[in-house]
């Protein structure tokens, strides 16, 4: 296992050793309506709420400087992630970390102690990014797009189109939902659908340029901001008069 913000990292099997990792269950919230007479609630739906997470280990080398280092990383560029394998859990500070000074025969040791909240309950996969070509017109049932969220619950995901020519909107479809974008593109323009939770925008950047416009008032209000279901998803599309390559980006999630 690993230990990252992302810059700065540290192997629980190094110079850290890990002793355990408690990755507690994650609440469940159920709202209820409450019922007439003597019938009691009626359940309206469900959220989960964050997870706690302890780790410890020791400090076997170099004590000050893998201090040093694993309180930056836990610490003071929040947030942080564990990772396992494949899998990532990310993670935001509870306290500062708790550190013991041991010896044990002629050894000095440093226990660790970090206790930390997980925002999101699920542990992310490797970033699945898949690219679809001449995706042009009004899509039929041959050439709709096709792909297979891995993972155990529904996620966000991000849509690239890039234009490969001209053309006067843009209509992503997922069964009865859609997601409108009443605004023209040039060739080599990119539109950013962003439908990932906390990222929610749509963006285009025009050819040439390197910063991206915000052109959420060019989306109609009936759009919904859909992801991908568990399994595999159908997405239809209109590229009104013209061509694009379009790319789906999305990180599964595991609840693990």
């Amino acid at each position: 296992m690993v230990l990252t913000n992302g810059e700065l990292s540290l192997s629980l099997d190094g110079a850290l050793k890990l002793i355990s990792l408690e990755v507690g269950g994650a609440p469940i919230n159920n709202f209820l309506c409450q019922g007439g007479g003597m019938l009691g609630g009626v359940p309206m739906g469900f959220s989960i709420s964050p997870r706690e997470v302890k780790i410890e280990g020791y400090v076997c080398e170099d004590l000050e400087a893998n201090r040093k280092l694993l309180c930056q990383i836990c610490t003071q560029t929040p947030p942080f992630y564990i990772v396992d394998g494949d899998y990532r859990l990310e993670l935001l500070p509870k306290h500062t970390i708790e550190f013991s000074s041991l010896k044990r025969f002629s050894e000095k040791l440093l226990k660790f102690t970090i206790r930390a909240i997980s925002p999101s309950p699920y542990w992310l996969g490797e970033a699945v990014r898949q690219q679809f070509y001449n995706c042009g017109g009004e899509s039929t049932d041959d050439i709709a797009i096709r792909i297979t969220n891995t993972g155990d619950v529904e996620m966000g995901a991000l849509f690239e189109f890039l234009m490969m020519s001209s053309c006067n909107f843009i209509k992503l479809i997922k069964g009865e939902e859609r997601i409108f974008v009443n605004h023209p593109f040039k060739t080599m323009d990119k539109l950013f659908i962003d439908t990932r939770h906390g990222k929610m925008s749509v963006c285009y950047l025009p050819s040439g340029q390197s910063n991206p416009v915000n052109i959420i008032e060019f989306v109609s209000p009936d759009s919904s901001f859909f992801g991908l279901d568990v399994g595999e998803n159908r997405f239809d599309f209109v590229v009104s008069q013209g061509l694009s390559y379009v790319t789906i980006e999305y990180s599964p999630a595991y609840l693990r």
